[in-house]
This record gives C-alpha cells, sequence and structure tokens, in this order.
C-alpha cells in the first residue's frame, strides 16, 4: 500500500496503485539500462518513463510523484540520456545497407540524342480566376453545411458498396 501525505486525505484506487508500479518498474529500468551501458534502448526506456511519470503526476501532484523515487523524475535525466544516446550513436554507426542489383534496362537508340530546351511560357498564363462570391472566396455557411452532407452521403455510400462486394465475394 502506498503512503499518501495527510493533506490529500484519499486512497489510490487500484489503476492507480497500478500506474504507480508501472512508474517504478520503468525507472528501474531505466537505471538498469543505465548501469550496463545499453544506450541503443534508453531513449525508449525514457519515454516509457516519461509517459508513466506523466500518467502518475496527473492523480498524485508532482512534489509527491518525485518523492516517490526518492526526488528522481525523468525531466532531470532528459539531457544525461541524449548526450550519452548520441555518443553512441557516434561510435556505433549503423550497418550500411545494401544496395540491391537491379537488372541492365536496355536502352532505346535515341537514349544519347539531346533534347531541344524549351521556351519559359512569359505571359502566356492563364486569365487569373473571378472570385466566385463577393466575400472574397468565402464559402457561405448553407453551402458548406450542403456540401459537408454531400460527402458524408458519398463516404457512406462508398461503405455499403464495399460491404455488398465483400458479402459477395464471401457467399461465392
Amino acid at each position: 500500500m502506498l503512503i499518501i501525505p495527510f493533506y490529500l486525505h484519499k486512497e489510490l484506487t487500484p489503476p492507480q496503485e497500478a500506474s504507480v508500479d508501472i512508474y517504478k518498474a520503468s525507472q528501474k529500468a531505466y537505471n538498469n539500462a543505465l548501469q550496463y551501458k545499453e544506450y541503443q534502448i534508453l531513449a525508449d526506456l525514457w519515454k516509457n518513463c516519461m509517459n508513466s511519470y506523466l500518467t502518475v503526476r496527473k492523480f498524485l501532484g508532482h512534489p509527491n510523484t518525485c518523492k516517490l523515487l526518492n526526488g528522481w523524475h525523468p525531466l532531470m535525466e532528459k539531457k544525461n540520456m541524449m548526450l550519452l544516446t548520441l555518443e553512441w550513436r557516434k561510435n556505433n554507426p549503423p550497418p550500411p545497407k545494401e544496395v540491391p542489383k537491379t537488372a541492365s534496362v536496355a536502352r532505346s537508340r535515341n537514349s544519347n540524342v539531346r533534347k531541344q530546351p524549351q521556351a519559359p511560357n512569359k505571359g502566356k498564363g492563364k486569365a487569373p480566376a473571378t472570385k466566385p462570391y463577393s466575400q472574397g472566396y468565402r464559402i457561405p455557411k448553407i453551402q458548406q453545411d450542403a456540401m459537408e452532407n454531400v460527402f458524408q452521403m458519398a463516404r457512406t455510400m462508398m461503405e455499403l458498396q464495399k460491404k455488398e462486394e465483400a458479402r459477395l465475394k464471401y457467399q461465392k
């Protein structure tokens, strides 16, 4: 049973106690990885620790969460973890990726012919589009609602069509 400070006047529920246990276990795993110099998994363990810390902090608060592990919390360890992980990545680069062998491609006779550059089309572009609404391209709310209804009906029809095709395949 976890000791709660007197001013909270409540006991933890079983899920809350489980999340506290997860927080403690994730901190132990992080410290073990540090001790055994398993730097390749250190960042993942820190993220796990951070997530469980944030969960526990919601119902215990920051000071009480820090007291659980004698003042330790993942925010203190972030810089240390980042430096150790970067150092490990510098010393242990990933193995080179194998380049897949490609089949030789037959070339056409005209592959050596130089293509002629095309002249830029300055001033020959399309005329600017006229504004469909006097409100500066703003679509009125009524039309937005109508478009949303149409899209919703189209999605529903596509889902029904997929279900019907799946049903027909299943019957065969």
